[in-house]
């Protein structure tokens, strides 16, 4: 009699085994990322490989599933970050800081406006707040700040670390930076603050370490790395501890999910280059730093995090807040209404110029997508976006973004011709109005736009009708 029950058990255990390998096999293999493939990487104990970027090809940093960009800018720095500052060349990763006016618009990352800044840079990062406790590892080469010259000092902080947006909840940050200072220079810090969107002494803690004489940072490529554990945090360079940071410490170690950034940025002029070195005036741009490859191993004690196969399926409502990196990254700004919109920049391909619109759209819209192509450069005091041209016809100027306008986008009427700005000009001196390469960015406060910013009765703006939408 018990024999059917005992052999019902074991079908019935075939079953149970069958469907966790089906489920095991459906998982993406690990390490995701772009690893070598058949690459035998170095084990961790008490650690999971989980991601592995070797950036031998570029990565698409608008739809790769883990990697995106910033469209931030730190209030004490003069960069602002911008997709086009990542380049990857021969084998690596660079981050590329280059002199280049970068007018104030709407950021994601920051949400909020970011001031005008006076240089571009790059910041990589991955899309969520899912990475937590393990162990962090990057390859890189600090910038030069001279071509050629490894040994003169100047102001940067060339950076690997872990942040939580949206800061202004839950400030919890883990850096290493290489700075501008020396050829040796290396800040390790630990951030973890609640409620505040402004840094200060209380909710930092930092140690400095000086690499030996022969390691020179800005010469060679360098191993950085920290191990995160709910009982302490350990910094390396070159597979040797070089700082730790302990539970006993009055600032806590960080228990929440955050984000892996790869940056490059220069501290304020204005402020005396405080941070970073002291000597930012030798900076010669443009100025890079390189990234050889990256790697992640997850802690096997956190059960939590990262999200399986890089989903969002472990993301807390608190891990999703205000947590967009980018107006193009698909991620909605939750947790409420933002202090500013911004849109995704994209340049319109020749079939969505459409074959219905009239004659003037359509050329106007041709005008916009040669301009953005050629990279022209735009009048001096434009208060356009860099994407954006500036014609003349004749009506209403460009409202400033700095003063809560709006950027109208409005054609030229039928049977007139954009005519570009002269250089030199400036806005509202002569009648211009912004008109669309791509989606301008709109740096407004996210509110019911005012009767004045209305097209005049029979216009339209840039995209309504048979473009689609219109621009905001």
């Amino acid at each position: 009699a018990m024999a059917p029950r005992r052999a019902a058990a074991v079908v019935l255990s075939l079953h149970a085994a069958a469907a966790s390998s089906a489920v095991a096999s459906s998982a993406p293999a690990l390490p995701l990322g772009h690893p070598f493939p058949g690459k035998a990487y170095p084990p961790r104990p008490g650690f999971t490989l989980w991601l592995v970027e070797e950036f031998t090809k570029p990565l698409d940093l608008d739809t790769d599933p883990i990697w995106t960009w910033s469209d931030g800018g730190l209030s004490e720095g003069q960069v602002r970050f911008v997709k086009e500052a990542v380049r990857f060349e021969k084998g690596k990763m660079q981050i590329v800081a280059s002199r280049g006016f970068q007018p104030a618009s709407c950021s994601n990352a920051e949400v909020g406006i970011v001031e005008d800044k006076p240089v571009g840079s790059g910041e990589v990062r991955t899309r969520h707040n899912m990475f937590r406790y393990g162990y962090y590892e990057v390859r890189m080469r600090a910038p030069r700040v001279r071509p050629n010259d490894t040994d003169t000092n100047g102001n940067y902080v060339s950076t690997m670390f872990v942040y939580r947006d949206a800061k202004f909840r839950h400030w919890r940050e883990i850096d290493v930076e290489v700075t501008g200072d020396s050829s040796r220079s290396v800040t390790m810090n630990v951030l973890n603050a609640d409620g505040t969107t402004v840094w200060n002494p209380t909710i930092q803690a930092s140690q400095h370490f000086v690499a030996p004489s022969w390691a020179n940072l800005r010469g060679r490529f360098h191993r950085y790395g920290f191990e995160w554990l709910p009982t302490g945090i350990t910094w390396y360079l070159d597979g040797e501890i070089v700082g730790h940071h302990s539970p006993e410490h009055l600032l806590k170690i960080p228990d929440l999910s955050a984000k892996i950034v790869m940056n490059l940025w220069v501290f304020r002029e204005e402020w005396g280059y405080a941070f970073g070195g002291r000597e930012g005036k030798n900076n010669a741009y443009p100025m890079y730093s390189e990234y050889d490859w990256l790697r992640f191993y997850k802690w096997d004690g956190d059960a939590q995090y990262p999200c399986e196969g890089a989903s969002t399926s472990c993301l807390t409502e608190d891990d999703r807040f205000f947590s967009s990196n980018n107006p193009c990254d698909g991620i909605p700004q939750e947790g409420g209404v933002p202090p500013c919109v911004a849109e995704c920049a994209r340049e319109k391909s020749p079939q969505e110029l459409g074959a219905d619109s009239s004659a003037s759209q359509r050329e106007a819209d041709i005008f916009f997508l040669e301009r953005a192509r050629s990279r022209a450069p735009f009048f001096a005091g434009s208060e356009c976006e860099p994407r954006c041209a500036c014609v003349l016809w004749g009506k209403r100027p460009c409202s400033s973004p700095n003063t809560g306008g709006v950027q109208s986008g409005r054609l030229p009427p039928d049977g007139e011709r954009p005519v570009t700005a002269q250089k030199g000009q400036v806005p509202g001196s002569v009648p211009a109005v912004c008109v669309e390469s791509r989606p301008c960015v709109a740096a407004r406060p996210a509110r019911a736009q005012d009767a004045r910013d209305e097209p005049p009765r029979g216009e339209r703006r840039v995209g309504e009708g048979a473009q689609g939408a219109a621009a905001k």
